[in-house]
């Protein structure tokens, strides 16, 4: 789970961790420049990478 770490709408540290603690195998990591809406366009290298290596099963 990627969790935009600008949400205005949650606290993002508590999203991560709830995710980890409640979904057995979770991967989780906040994002700490972004905010919800500029995910798809900000910095993408870097979100697609770490989207690449999710799917590959390399996430850490």
């Amino acid at each position: 789970m990627l969790v935009a770490g600008r949400g205005k709408a949650h606290s993002p540290h508590r999203v991560a961790a709830a995710a980890a603690r409640l979904l057995p195998g979770a991967r989780t990591a906040v994002l700490p420049r972004l905010s919800h809406h500029a995910m798809p366009w900000h910095e993408p290298a870097d979100l697609n990478a770490r989207v690449v290596d999710f799917l590959d099963g390399r996430a850490t």
